[in-house]
């Protein structure tokens, strides 16, 4: 898996939604987040993605998601 498309709706990132990648040799490269306002999540990203968010959020997404804002980049 490249890349992961995390639709406009969802309100949640739960625990277990990256479980079983390792950070270096498998899971997505590219996570794209849809929504507006940013999930909350609950457990960290097991993954080294680069995190695409709508490019007018992305100063929100890496208020609310701090942990990932270096790889946070809007689309």
């Amino acid at each position: 898996m490249t890349s992961v498309h995390i639709p406009q709706g969802i309100k949640t990132i739960g625990s277990y939604a990256f479980t079983g990648y390792n950070t270096t040799t498998t899971g997505p490269t590219q996570i794209y987040c849809e929504a507006i306002t940013p999930p909350t999540i609950y457990a960290p990203f097991n993954v080294n993605a680069t995190i695409y968010v709508p490019r007018a959020y992305v100063e929100d997404y890496k208020v609310v998601w701090g942990a990932y804002a270096s790889r946070i980049v809007g689309y």
